[in-house]
């Protein structure tokens, strides 16, 4: 009997899941894997400006501050909005994570 796995190429090499998702370099949104950078400020709606603005990774300090206000165990997802007097957080994917818009201070 012969098993064909996913994980397994011709020759014998074995990869994972993040390997195959791969095409030459490439990830599958066509950025180069090695490009991919996550600190750099990127435009996502506000849900208090109600538009697309630019928002910007918390730093440590204010990782940290976002903690201790909230209680939260993990915060190195969230985003703040770079408008002028704004400073609204979100997560990558959730753009209102609280009940009320929570701020930076």
């Amino acid at each position: 009997m012969i098993v064909f796995s996913t994980f397994a190429r011709a020759g014998g090499k074995r990869t994972g899941p993040r390997e195959d998702m791969t095409h030459g370099g490439l990830s599958v949104s066509g950025v180069p894997v090695d490009r991919v950078d996550m600190t750099t400020p990127r435009n996502m709606y506000c849900s208090t400006c109600k538009r697309d603005e630019p928002h910007h990774p918390l730093s440590k300090g204010e990782q940290k501050q976002l903690k201790d206000d909230s209680g939260l165990k993990y915060t190195g997802d969230y985003w703040a909005c770079d408008a002028p007097g704004c400073g609204t957080l979100r997560t990558a994917f959730d753009k209102s994570p609280f009940y009320l818009p929570r701020k930076l201070k």
